[in-house]
């Protein structure tokens, strides 16, 4: 792989920069918009668009935690839901045979695990954690840092991106947290 570090030198943070802060506000944006179609929370249908980003996951070759972190769901969530839905299931089984065939499967990272990455790093999880949940090593992620000087600006945005939020939340002006309000169709 060719090292381009000195291509744009001026740009690269502050490109990192606007794509981390694109990431947030997208999930941002999703949740505001699920929040416009439903009012009161509709838990049927919010589990619906988690196994969607699953199985987009699933289609993307990503691992079993790496689906489950896309989904916004722990993993034992996820495995229950292969349990209890046959449909989804076999959806799952199906969008990972696709990957298998396009080759997506593997050790390469994709634009899909990069941003399970960094989400996660914003959310503060380690760099070695988040890379884990790709099924990436210590050491392969270390070199693509390396090898590949955009994921490097990436993760050094990410991390900043968590200390900022870690900072605001120790001054006070962070995002409070509370209960909301789900209905449960029986």
């Amino acid at each position: 792989m060719t090292d381009t570090r000195d291509e744009e030198p001026r740009h690269d943070q502050a490109w990192a920069d606007d794509v981390i802060a694109a990431l947030v506000a997208a999930d941002h944006a999703q949740r505001a918009l699920f929040a416009a179609c439903y009012p009161v929370a509709d838990l049927k249908v919010e589990n619906a668009l988690r196994r969607a980003e699953a199985l987009r996951g699933a289609a993307m070759g990503l691992c079993h935690a790496a689906c489950a972190e896309s989904a916004g769901v722990p993993q034992n969530t996820l495995s229950q839901w292969l349990a209890d839905d046959v449909a989804f299931a076999n959806a799952m089984q199906a969008a990972r045979a696709m990957a298998e065939h396009h080759h997506l499967n593997g050790p390469a990272i994709n634009p899909l695990g990069l941003a399970v990455v960094l989400k996660a790093i914003c959310d503060g999880r380690t760099t070695w954690d988040a890379s884990a949940l790709i099924g990436m090593s210590r050491s392969a992620f270390q070199r693509l840092r390396r090898d590949n000087f955009r994921v490097d600006r990436l993760v050094t945005a990410a991390q900043g991106f968590r200390n900022n939020a870690a900072r605001r939340r120790s001054e006070g002006t962070g995002r409070k947290f509370g209960y909301r309000l789900v209905r449960r169709d029986s």
